[in-house]
């Protein structure tokens, strides 16, 4: 009972780490398997971590994507299987979570809605900087992470209640494109990129079930 209860609410934990079931910033959406994206993050709390997203499978036409943060000390990894956006809910097709030395948990679609809609209230984050609104371009620019260089298009995102974003983007760096995206006190800010990332939760995982009353 206790190892059920703990995987209620580890779950509940992922569905709820965000203002959708994925850390929400501006951005693209060009998913290419086996690319992976490292971030400092710090939200609007002040709270600083590392954000890794990595692209690593496809499933049909659906792609698995991988994130590691170091914001929620009760989250390990998170897998999504996602048909597009994963910032948009409805493409969320599945998700797989495994926290330190723990089984893989599954959870399908229904089962996450069923969680949704059992929630009295939804814990939420205000995410990175404002998602919408007036976009003004500037000159591109080039940035420089790491050893790499990256040719960037620099916009300015203003939101109808006035709060603005700065970003770069560069649509190589899989799979949402941001070299670096200031807010006020909030950034997103990459580290490093790679070609390498690997599965980490496609092996044997348990179906995570909900049962009356859960």
């Amino acid at each position: 009972m206790k190892t059920k209860i703990f995987l209620i609410i580890f779950a509940f934990s992922i569905v709820s780490m965000a203002s959708s079931y994925f850390p929400q910033f501006y951005h693209i959406y060009n998913p290419m398997v086996g690319q992976w994206s490292k971030y400092e993050m710090k939200d609007s709390e002040g709270n600083k971590g590392i954000l890794t997203i990595s692209v690593v499978s496809k499933e049909g036409s659906n792609y698995w994507i991988e994130v590691e943060s170091s914001l929620t000390s009760d989250v390990g990894i998170a897998g999504y299987l996602v048909s597009g956006d994963p910032t948009e809910d409805s493409n969320v097709l599945k998700v797989r979570l495994k926290n330190g030395d723990g089984p893989i948990i599954e959870i399908t679609k229904e089962t996450l809605e069923k969680m949704k809609k059992s929630q009295k209230s939804v814990p939420t984050s205000a995410g990175i900087g404002p998602n919408i609104g007036k976009i003004k371009s500037l000159p591109n620019e080039t940035v420089k992470i790491g050893k790499k260089t990256y040719d960037c298009q620099r916009i300015i995102l203003i939101s109808p209640d006035g709060k603005t974003a700065d970003i770069w983007i560069n649509e190589k760096v899989s799979p949402f494109g941001i070299v670096k995206l200031i807010s006020g006190n909030e950034s997103l800010i990459l580290i490093e990129a790679g070609k390498n990332a690997k599965p980490r939760l496609l092996l044997e995982a348990t179906p995570l079930v909900l049962e009356e009353g859960d």
